[in-house]
């Protein structure tokens, strides 16, 4: 029992330790149209769109395409009103965009529309069944949408917890629990192993703006709401979320001073406890960019700092951990059902594989550099020793 409970420790240790150094920033090409904040989108295939938000100071109603395997820009239809604060998301090949407002005219949308990609064209769907509004959040699970919040007026609201389930098959809408956090907008939220999450966002009130650090998870099938740790950076609104190797990220946003946040912070529902992520130096820090994901990769851009608008656009990559043992590179990869060992010290080893609760699923005696051991898709933690001796750990996902 104690070799057991040594050897869990170990692998939390590593894990960790594992997801801070393993992850790096790259950018790509600007959007190829004007920088914006308070924008939104969805992500179709190995496509993403974005679109809507400030533009000069002026809401926009333009969109566009980025192809994440040429790296190019393409310009799609508008949708119908210039808005900023919209949400956005996707189901089964279609784009959806929801709510939003424009100052001028103090229009608050209740719309919502639908997005084509073979025929490139917008057609409206039911509408929202509430009051008109911008900074709501939304999530996606097994064909329901879900609206959380949003704001339906000024700066000081008022807001609305409320939320609606949007669902594609039948277009119709249904109520159903009320997010329950302190009222706020411009919270930012993801979809993860089947359970919605919600959290951070901001209200003004007479004493000033308050910033929330809370976060909340959504059973869809008991429809309840269920705390999780609080955001372990501090208090944000106009954070950004993306979901990339079956962990969420989240991070940047600004604080009650306005300062940005340069943290990303990851979540791990089966534990449930955040780790920390990859910090972003690389470039602008920011309010209100958009984080989209595909099947495999994780993107996030546009936004706001310290009254620009921002038309950057990056990726998270995970890069190979190379480790020195005596001052030799030793590395592990997993190609085509093999373990690839390079710069071994020895004929043998011992490869230990283990899932993300901490099970041991797999123990190889490795006797050469390519090793048979087939794996489903998932994430692991793959430990090598030499000789009962632990030489080093990587981080394993089958997509």
């Amino acid at each position: 029992m104690k070799k057991l409970i040594y050897t869990l420790a170990i692998y939390f240790i590593l894990f960790i330790q594992t997801v801070c150094a393993s992850y790096s920033w790259v950018q790509l090409t600007t959007l190829s149209s004007f920088e914006r904040d308070r924008a939104t989108g969805f992500s179709i295939g190995d496509k993403l769109y974005f679109g809507t938000g400030y533009i000069n100071s002026i809401a926009s109603s333009d969109f566009w395409e980025y192809n994440t395997l040429t790296g190019t820009w393409t310009q799609i239809a508008d949708i119908v009103g210039n808005r900023h604060g919209a949400v956005g998301f996707s189901n089964d090949g279609k784009g959806y965009i929801c709510m939003g407002h424009q100052p001028i005219g103090y229009v608050y949308f209740n719309d919502l529309q639908e997005y084509n990609p073979t025929s490139n064209s917008w057609t409206f769907k039911a509408s929202f069944p509430q009051t008109g509004r911008y900074g709501g959040n939304s999530f996606v699970i097994d064909g329901t949408a879900y609206i959380v919040g949003g704001n339906l007026g000024s700066a000081s609201g008022p807001y609305s917890n409320s939320m609606v389930a949007y669902d594609f098959a039948t277009d119709s809408w249904s109520f159903k629990s009320n997010y329950p956090g302190t009222l706020s907008y411009y919270r930012t939220s993801f979809t993860l192993n089947g359970f919605g999450y919600v959290g951070s966002g901001v209200k003004l009130g007479p004493g000033g703006y308050t910033y929330y650090d809370t976060f909340y998870s959504y059973n869809p099938i008991s429809d309840a709401w269920s705390p999780i740790p609080s955001y372990p950076g501090g208090s944000y609104a106009g954070m950004t979320s993306f979901v990339f190797q079956q962990q969420a990220f989240v991070g940047l946003g600004t604080d009650n001073s306005f300062n940005p946040n340069n943290a990303f912070f990851i979540y791990d529902p089966t534990l449930g406890i955040w780790n920390p992520g990859p910090t972003f130096t690389n470039g602008p820090l920011r309010s209100h960019g958009v984080g989209l994901s595909t099947s495999s990769r994780a993107f996030f851009g546009t936004g706001y700092l310290s009254g620009n608008s921002l038309d950057d656009l990056w990726e998270l990559t995970e890069t190979l951990s190379l480790h020195q043992v005596n001052g030799e590179a030793v590395s592990i990869l997993y190609r085509n059902g093999s373990f690839i060992i390079s710069g071994k010290r020895s004929n043998s080893g011992t490869i230990e594989v283990f899932n993300t609760v901490g099970q041991r699923i797999a123990l190889i005696e490795s006797t050469g550099d390519n090793t048979v051991c087939n794996l489903r898709k998932g994430l692991y933690i793959i430990i090598y020793s030499e000789s009962n001796k632990i030489l080093f750990s990587e981080k394993l996902f089958i997509p």
